[in-house]
């Protein structure tokens, strides 16, 4: 009964692809061979008595959930560093130790470290806002906070040496404090283009630059004395301006 079924849908294709001509085209075995397996499949397409593969496949694929049902959870276990054995000698952790700070008779260029230029302590300034003169050259303003005024410190860098040499504070890796009348007060960070703190330029053979450190204090305070202390990874002391 199958074969007859297979003839006919052969037939009612080959039919199909003549249309409304006269003559069954010519077709080569690889075309006649199409022809015969689509006509098998739509008629198989409605046998009761068949089955794809592919479905029987799937069927019997068991669920994940069945699989994994009943597999306990397991919680993953932290790494943990290996202990050292009993007696083992461990290596000891290096204190980082602060320099002192000490009062001694000390120059700045001492404290700097910085060939060929030395640094001349050249007066201090209060004012409201730094720099007084605001022209449009200034990068840079600052003021006081409300009930305080700026204390500008003022040194001379000076370039001794016979040649041109870039000056380059930041490398000293110096911090600054200070000392109005007994009080220390931290210099503060700028965006001063000559903020001692941070000056890098160029200085000319006996070429000189001024230089600046700030600090804020009670609006209505009278200096009587100015020290600066300096310290860095080498130096630490203070040094008696006034």
């Amino acid at each position: 009964m199958k074969k007859s079924m297979i003839s006919l849908a052969v037939a009612t294709a080959m039919i199909s692809l003549v249309g409304c001509g006269n003559q069954i085209p010519d077709m080569t075995q690889e075309q006649q061979a199409l022809v015969v397996e689509y006509a098998a499949g739509e008629i198989l397409k409605y046998d009761k008595n068949y089955s794809s593969k592919l479905n029987v496949e799937v069927l019997s694929e068991p669920e994940a959930s069945d699989a994994q049902e009943g597999t306990p959870e397991q919680t993953p276990v932290p790494e943990q560093d290996p202990s050292p054995e009993p007696g083992a000698e461990q290596e000891p952790i290096a204190a980082a130790q602060e320099v002192p700070v000490i009062e001694k008779q000390a120059t700045i260029e001492e404290l700097l470290g910085v060939p060929d230029v030395t640094f001349t302590y050249a007066g201090y300034e209060l004012c409201d806002t730094y720099p007084t003169d605001q022209s449009e050259e200034a990068y840079f303003y600052m003021s006081a906070t409300e009930g305080k005024k700026l204390l500008v410190l003022k040194f001379q860098a000076k370039n001794n040496s016979g040649a041109e040499l870039t000056l380059n504070m930041e490398q000293t890796k110096s911090h600054f404090k200070i000392d109005v009348n007994g009080t220390r007060e931290n210099a503060l960070t700028t965006m001063l283009l000559n903020d001692m703190t941070y000056y890098e330029g160029t200085l000319g053979a006996g070429e000189e630059t001024e230089l600046v450190l700030v600090c804020e204090v009670p609006y209505d305070l009278q200096v009587e004395t100015l020290g600066l202390e300096v310290k860095n990874v080498e130096n630490a002391a203070t040094i008696s301006l006034q």
